[in-house]
């Protein structure tokens, strides 16, 4: 199935909040590839794990990014401990969202045997456009939290192409902010053959809420099949 149906736009100033020096609109998108990444952030991407690095902005906030096998392995396993710790949880019962958004953020994740341990250098996914993006609006009061993702491909030229041509991609948001109670929205979208476009949206909207502890947006697509068919961002704040 798939939500719906449009022309992907590259989306080249998805960092540009924090890498105005090294990157304009216009230029590539910056989760092009692993490498392309790293150069482009001239020493400001922290090494986390195979696959996935961190930049910290001056406002604190951190913005994560995950690419390929690893990448996926690694956001797999940070949702499997969270999933862990909220299932342990001397309050399971008000834990009982957040492990529903876990396990929904989970679905898209699960190994398959075919794909390659790799993390992607170099590419887009193999036969598909992304976008990837996210962060939290402050406002007077409140504010929101937000993130989006699509994935997919829609042709309106040319011989059309056999379903089989086109492998299966998913999409999958989840958003959350914690003030004195947590808030959380998720988005999940899968395409299983054939032309069409996985694509998610989440917000948060907090309302009268005053404080905020802490929020985070985080987003990922994979394409099936496919070495290094997987990215993500994760943004924390």
């Amino acid at each position: 199935m798939t939500k719906k149906s449009r022309a992907l736009l590259v989306v080249a100033s998805l960092f540009l909040a924090f890498c105005a020096t090294t990157a304009r609109a216009g230029q590539k998108n910056l989760l092009h590839s692993e490498e392309g990444f790293v150069a482009q952030m001239s020493g400001r991407a922290v090494f986390v794990a195979p696959g996935v690095y961190e930049v910290k902005l001056a406002s604190g906030e951190r913005i994560r990014v995950g690419f390929g096998e690893d990448g996926r392995r690694y956001d797999q396993a940070r949702l499997r401990q969270e999933l862990r710790e909220a299932m342990a949880a001397s309050d399971a019962a008000a834990q009982s969202r957040k492990i529903q958004v876990l396990t929904h953020a989970l679905r898209g994740l699960a190994d398959a045997a075919s794909v390659d341990q790799k993390a992607a250098v170099t590419g887009w996914t193999c036969k598909y456009e992304f976008t990837l993006d996210g962060g939290f609006y402050l406002a007077m009061i409140g504010g929101q939290s937000w993130g989006n993702a699509s994935i997919g491909l829609d042709l309106d030229f040319g011989p059309p192409a056999p379903p089989s041509y086109f492998p299966k991609r998913t999409a999958y948001t989840y958003v959350s902010a914690t003030g004195d109670n947590p808030f959380y929205a998720e988005d999940y979208d899968e395409v299983l053959s054939g032309l069409g476009t996985a694509s998610t949206s989440a917000v948060v909207d907090c309302g009268m809420v005053f404080d905020f502890s802490s929020w985070e947006s985080f987003s990922y697509v994979r394409e099936y099949n496919c070495t290094g068919g997987y990215r993500s961002i994760q943004r924390l704040g």
